[in-house]
C-alpha cells in the first residue's frame, strides 16, 4: 500500500470519514484513524490490517490483552505525553520521536516495542515513519 500522503486526498481514511461518515470505511482504515501512523516500511493501513488479520477481526482486537497483541510479530505500544508544550522544551535537543508527534500536533505515537523501549530509555531511534 503506498503512503497515505501519496494518496489523493479523497482517498485518505481521516478525509474520507469527514467527507462520507464512518460506515463508508473499512474496519482497517477506520483502525488506521486511531492508529495515526505505520511502521517502517509500512503505511497505517498496512499495520491495521495486519493487526485485524492476526487478531481476528475487530472483535478478536477487542478482546485481546496488551499481552497477546505485543507477543505478535509487528506488535505495537503506544507512548503518551502529558502535553504537547513538553516536547518542545527550550535549550533542549528534539529526538526523532519528539519531532514526530509535535509536527503532528499528536500527543500518542504508535512504535513497535523495541522502540518504545529506546524512547524511555532515551536512545535515539534509527528511523520513524513520518
Amino acid at each position: 500500500m503506498p503512503q497515505l500522503l501519496s494518496l489523493n486526498p479523497d482517498g485518505r481514511p481521516r478525509e474520507r470519514l469527514e467527507s462520507q461518515g464512518p460506515r463508508q470505511l473499512s474496519d482497517a482504515e477506520l483502525l488506521a484513524i486511531v492508529l495515526g501512523m505505520g511502521a517502517a516500511g509500512h503505511s497505517v493501513i498496512d499495520v491495521a490490517q495486519g493487526l485485524l488479520a492476526r487478531s481476528g477481526g475487530l472483535g478478536g482486537l477487542a478482546r485481546a490483552s496488551l499481552r497477546e497483541l505485543c507477543d505478535q510479530p509487528g506488535g505495537v505500544e503506544v507512548h503518551h505525553v502529558r502535553k504537547l508544550a513538553d516536547l518542545a522544551r527550550p535549550g533542549t535537543a528534539q529526538q526523532a520521536w519528539e519531532a514526530i508527534m509535535a509536527r503532528r500536533r499528536r500527543k500518542t505515537l504508535v512504535v513497535c516495542a523495541d522502540c518504545h523501549g529506546g524512547i524511555h530509555a532515551s536512545k535515539p531511534a534509527e528511523a520513524f515513519t513520518a
